[in-house]
């Protein structure tokens, strides 16, 4: 049975609170074949069950992944990524009509074990804050994948001008990224940049390695370059004990 546009926004009114509950209750990022449902508009979870044409030769029903869910939200979730599709594809597949009982089945790692397995809090510190800082930043800001990546500072050389400004601005809009989804503000004093509630401490130095982490209460990183600072893999600050962050995060 074909549903109108209309029913498919209700849908997907319905699915906006559910997967924000459990993203933030229970950690519980739930994707569309790899396409996170977290923080996105209803129009942007449609696009997301159209495009399962590609994959499952026809529309992921919205009304499926309502039921799918809302049955995750009574299951006590651990931590953990869930992509509804699959589950959903698996289901039909299965002949069962115990939705409950093939969630539990599927999912027995992660039932009734919520904040049990919580990744632990690591702090990221950015060299640089170009178009690849930028993007990397953005990432870490959504936070949707559940690694506890949480982005502390930026390092960068202070440009002429308000610096700070311009930098948030340029965080804001991207001509190849489009506009940042969510509030950004700018602290001169402090020189923090604040994007959907993440403070992000700004620091000016000519070199990673100038740098006293500990005054902002840093003290064991992972960083990751941009060819702003000119910084390589072996640039470790003399009072910090950084890793690299990979640069697939």
């Amino acid at each position: 049975m074909s549903t109108t546009w209309s029913d498919r926004e209700a849908l997907a009114e319905a699915l906006v609170p559910l997967v924000g509950r459990l993203h933030r209750e229970n950690k519980v990022v739930t994707t569309v074949f790899g396409r996170s449902l977290v923080h996105k508009s209803v129009t942007e979870i449609i696009k997301a069950h159209r495009f399962t044409r590609r994959i499952l030769g026809e529309e992921l029903p919205l009304k499926d992944t309502l039921e799918i869910v809302e049955a995750l939200t009574k299951l006590k979730l651990g931590t953990c990524n869930i992509d509804v599709a699959k589950l959903a594809q698996g289901y039909k597949e299965s002949g069962s009509n115990d939705l409950e009982a093939y969630l539990r089945e599927q999912l027995a790692s992660v039932v009734d074990h919520q904040g049990e397995n919580e990744p632990e809090s690591q702090d990221v510190v950015l060299y640089g804050f170009g178009r690849i800082g930028r993007l990397l930043a953005r990432i870490l800001i959504n936070r949707n994948d559940g690694t506890g990546l949480n982005l502390r500072a930026v390092v960068v050389r202070k440009k002429p001008g308000n610096d700070l400004v311009k930098r948030a601005s340029l965080l804001r809009r991207d001509s190849v990224h489009g506009s940042f989804d969510g509030t950004i503000t700018v602290d001169e004093d402090k020189n923090i940049i604040t994007a959907n509630g993440v403070d992000i401490q700004f620091i000016y130095a000519g070199s990673p390695a100038e740098v006293d982490y500990t005054e902002y209460g840093i003290d064991n990183a992972w960083w990751s370059t941009t060819p702003v600072l000119g910084a390589t893999k072996r640039d470790s600050p003399s009072t910090c004990s950084p890793r690299v962050l990979p640069r697939s995060c």
